[in-house]
């Protein structure tokens, strides 16, 4: 067979050229797998024949083969692995398998030379970075079976001119299309429920967006398409829904159910205020330069009034806002938001002073008008001028508050500085529970009487708000499920979480899933807190070398743990390291993959208390010989200084594992481990500490195991540094 001489194959896999300077390849009939990185650097081939046989191109098998020109891939091929075709910049002509069912992260990023491309009907999604700067793509065709379109798919393809978006596609991910400066006009179908954050950024020459079908209830976020060329946005109420219309062309008349802005940033509160019930409760985004104007049709006479700012319209107070805003830096946008959920919840947007009614002591009626706007805002701001509410703390303390909006009782609960106090405290040991005791403040005033007489109702207080959650109020709580509910019962109330928890551990468990990624084996550094003063004492008149003492005794502040997938503590993780990896927020496919998934685990750091205050969800790729830890998420509360022990121990952990796991599978070692630097609270250490991969590796898609409608991927498909890497030694030895 031609060109047998110069492949390494085993067992039908291609693993390698023994010549890096080939030209032209011939791979046999019985190969079916091209294995990973087998051509990659050989910058002299030009052409390669595939055989019908071959089911698999790996990763990076041809990676930066710079002077490959065609592409013609058999129909027998079924997958193409992540970087496969990375940087094959003379790459012009590719031709895919009609059964091709999975393309891998950057399959084709950095072909520079690719102008068309034609996606088999096989295909359902496309990863990550799939065509990233493929600066000469003109055309694309996508076929009918596509549901997913991945974050920066397209991004920075700068010759693409038209695109046909199918009506197939439910979710179109971040920047997608960003940087397309070629693209004029796009239609995105009524069947996208999802569109990622700056999916049309740096669009600059397109003309019209059209999207169709935004539900009314959905937060559609404006920096969707804030950046590029189109000036004027109609929407239009369409039955159930909504059509924006985005257009760079001069004013046209409005229709019949139709508003016009010039801000973007105001999209997402018209679609609210144009709904049926002409009552918006809560703003899900606030802009500081809200100076735009709107046109709105008047529904009762169909003429168009113009000069209808903002705050008229809706009626809120948001200078107010403003004003106490723009007094503070927050350091990203969903502390916020969350501050906007605040705000709105405590009355800050409201314009009118609330009206109280009581009666006095000689039966008359008092009146007395109550400015709550004020009030909370100037409580709010005194509160974060003396620290105790730190803007960088918002979305850990009120992601999960519902925005339901102005709740008197609350609010005089809330503002009664002595409450105010307690409530933090509470705060500091289980995050969440000041939006816990706003979202569920009813049932618990409700249940808040005295024992005697008539069940007067008492003024609540924040140590009932603690009985009360600490009570377990789930049904059928069970000896073998009762750990769950007293583990989660301080985090949540509602029937459908315990539910949800119980069907996760029962699916471990008729999944026969082993407790950690090591089967039997757990790792757990052995806490000696204890004994650090025996310690002591014995040292004390004693020669020892100081210095390394103190080193020790400091990183013993923190301790590492691989918590077992039986640990009810993984559907709360989450609160306790300040992000959404729990049983409401958007990461719960995150936390149910940890528990479900065997080669998924949750690396924890504990204080000296015990308590956890930091976590990565390591997955484990065991065929391909690498982990991604999806980021490091650290609790709010843990200092600065405090940090880079943290991130030693992490890096122990991370360490520990990886030499233990590679001591129990030698014939499938890993190589490297890397952290996504995505929501990582630990990216400006690591980026001091270690090194940039070069190599995105494909971590497990979170979104599939998501519920509730989450479908948050995970934090690692931008950006991974490696945090482990197997030295040469070791991978000699493996080897023989």
């Amino acid at each position: 067979m031609k060109n047998l001489d110069k492949l390494a194959i085993k067992d039908n896999i291609v693993i390698a050229t023994t010549e890096k300077s080939v030209e032209e390849i011939a791979i046999p009939k019985s190969v079916e797998k091209i294995g990973n990185s087998s051509f990659s650097n050989c910058q002299s081939l030009q052409k390669v024949t595939f055989p019908k046989s071959l089911k698999e191109i790996g990763t990076w098998a041809f990676y930066n083969c710079k002077a490959l020109e065609k592409l013609d891939t058999p129909n027998s091929v079924e997958k193409i692995g992540s970087q496969a075709f990375f940087n094959c910049i003379s790459l012009k002509d590719v031709t895919l398998s009609d059964s091709l069912k999975e393309l891998g992260n950057q399959a084709f990023s950095n072909c520079a030379s690719l102008e068309k491309i034609t996606l088999p009907n096989s295909l359902k999604e496309l990863k990550g970075w799939t065509f990233y700067n493929c600066k000469s793509l003109k055309e694309v065709t996508m076929p009918k079976s596509l549901k997913e379109i991945s974050d920066c798919a397209f991004y920075n393809c700068k010759a693409l001119e038209k695109l046909e978006i199918p009506n197939s596609v439910e979710k179109i991910g971040d920047e997608a299309f960003r940087d397309c400066i070629s693209l004029k006009e796009v239609i995105v179908p009524e069947s996208v429920k999802e569109l990622g954050n700056r999916a049309f950024d740096g669009c600059t020459n397109l003309k019209s967006l059209k999207i169709l079908g935004i539900s009314p209830n959905e937060y559609f976020r404006a920096n969707n398409i804030n950046s590029y060329s189109c000036q004027f946005y109609y929407i239009t109420k369409d039955k159930d829904k909504f059509v924006l219309d985005a257009v760079s062309t001069s004013l046209k008349k409005l229709s019949k159910n139709q508003i016009r802005m010039e801000n973007p940033y105001l999209i997402n509160y018209y679609i609210r205020f144009f709904d049926d019930e002409k009552n918006i409760k809560f703003l899900n985004q606030i802009d500081n330069s809200l100076s735009k104007y709107i046109a709105i049709l008047d529904d009762k006479n169909f003429k168009e009034k113009k000069g209808f700012n903002f705050e008229d319209i809706n009626k809120f107070n948001i200078k107010n806002f403003n004003s106490l805003a723009n007094e503070f830096n927050f350091e990203n946008e969903q502390n916020r938001f969350d501050f906007i959920k605040l705000c709105g919840n405590l009355g800050i947007f409201m314009s009118e002073p609330v009206t109280e009614k009581r009666i006095s002591k000689s039966g008359n009626v008092i009146e007395e008008k109550i400015p709550y706007f004020q009030k909370a805002k100037e409580f709010l701001k005194e509160r974060m001028l003396e620290g105790s509410l730190k803007p960088n703390e918002m979305h850990a303390m009120f992601d999960n508050m519902k925005p339901e909006g102005f709740k008197k009782e609350f609010v005089d609960f809330f503002l009664n500085k002595a409450n105010f106090e307690e409530l933090i405290q509470e705060e500091r040991k289980q995050s969440g529970f000041i939006s816990r005791c706003y979202n569920e403040f009813e049932n618990v005033q409700n249940s808040h009487t005295s024992q005697r007489g008539s069940q007067r109702q008492l003024a609540p207080t924040v140590k009932f708000f603690k009985g009360y959650f600490a009570t377990n109020k789930f049904k059928g709580v069970t000896e073998k499920t009762s750990e769950i509910a007293l583990t989660i019962s301080p985090y949540f109330s509602d029937q459908e979480n315990f539910d949800k928890a119980v069907e996760i551990a029962q699916e471990k468990e008729s999944r026969n899933v082993p407790d950690n990624i090591l089967e039997d084996e757990y790792l757990k550094e052995e806490d000696i807190f204890e004994k650090v003063d025996s310690l002591l004492n014995k040292t004390k008149g004693t020669l020892c070398d100081t210095t390394s003492t103190l080193v020790d005794l400091a990183n013993k502040k923190f301790t590492y743990e691989l918590l077992s997938k039986s640990d009810p503590v993984n559907f709360v993780l989450g609160k306790l390291c300040s992000c959404c990896a729990h049983l409401e927020g958007a990461g719960n496919g995150i936390m149910r993959a940890s528990i479900v998934h065997p080669d998924v685990q949750n690396i924890v750091i504990r204080d000296k208390k015990g308590e956890i205050v930091a976590k990565s969800t390591l997955y484990v790729n065991r065929n391909e010989g690498y982990g991604v830890c999806n980021n490091v998420e650290v609790n709010n509360n843990v200092m600065q200084e405090d940090r880079k022990l943290v991130y030693d121990k992490y890096k122990k952990a991370v360490e520990t594992f990886a030499e233990k796991y590679n001591e129990k599978y030698p014939k499938n070692p890993l190589k490297v481990i890397t952290v996504g630097m995505s929501l990582n609270d630990l990216s400006d250490i690591i980026k001091k500490n270690d090194k940039e991969s070069t190599v995105i590796h494909e971590a497990l898609n979170y979104g599939e195991y998501a519920f509730d409608g989450a479908k948050h991927n995970g934090d690692s498909s931008k950006s991974q540094f490696i945090v482990w890497e197997q030295n040469k030694e070791a991978e000699v030895e493996n080897e023989k």
